[in-house]
């Protein structure tokens, strides 16, 4: 079984969905694990504290076409504009883009089963909601919205009225959908911080105030003279 992710103009990128499941059942059982016989270990909040940089990394990104890519896109003449973008939809397509984009959304589908699976935990809401924000926020915005828009520009011609015209359309939609994975990024880092900042809480405090175990005296032999 394999996932297939297709961009304009790129040839198709497969990543192994059985790899990919394994990869999530094998992090989110150890997980659980540490969890149910007690807090978070330093593998766990190292898995929170990446999500948290790969969503901020990734929301980053979108956030610079958000406020001066797109509009430094918009003022050049339309065939040039368009010319460019097509070119940034075939160039994004590399394996540094790909980790940036792909791994928080691996390690917040690792992050919302645990969460689902020990909802007592005083963090799990703010895990599920990060993954819920990055998972659909970015990710399905991107599948929804975006990468459909980048593929009807791929196909115009830019020097011609119907380029002119999907452009002005372009320029309006792809940016607010952009806004939109921009903002959810953003958001899932602030939870899965916040998760971290609770984790890291609760180890403290657990070494700190958990009662030592009571030591028993040793008998001592009674000599028989």
């Amino acid at each position: 079984m394999w996932l297939i992710f297709c961009s304009s103009n790129s040839q198709p990128r497969l990543i192994s969905a059985k790899l990919l499941l394994c990869l999530t059942k094998s992090f989110s059982t150890q997980i659980i694990h540490e969890q149910y016989y007690g807090h978070f270990s330093n593998l766990a909040i190292a898995l929170i504290l990446f999500a948290a940089v790969g969503c901020a990394v990734s929301g980053g990104i979108f956030y610079a076409f958000s406020t001066f890519v797109m509009q430094a896109l918009g003022e050049q003449p339309s065939a040039s504009g368009i010319a460019t973008m097509q070119s940034i939809n075939i160039t994004v397509i590399n394996p540094l883009f790909m980790a940036a984009f792909f791994l928080p959304a691996v390690a917040s589908l690792i992050l919302a089963i645990a969460a689902l699976r020990q909802w007592e935990q005083p963090h799990s809401i703010y895990l599920l909601v990060g993954s819920l924000l990055y998972l659909i926020g970015t990710i399905g915005v991107t599948v929804a919205g975006n990468i459909p828009l980048n593929d009807a520009l791929a196909v115009v011609n830019p020097s011609s009225s119907e380029g002119l015209t999907l452009w002005t359309r372009f320029l309006k939609d792809w940016t607010l959908w952009n806004h939109v994975r921009t903002i959810a990024g953003m958001l899932a880092s602030i939870c899965f911080a916040i998760a971290v900042k609770i984790s890291v809480h609760e180890i403290f405090f657990s070494n700190q105030f958990s009662p030592s175990p009571k030591k028993t005296p040793k008998k001592t032999k009674t000599a028989i003279s």
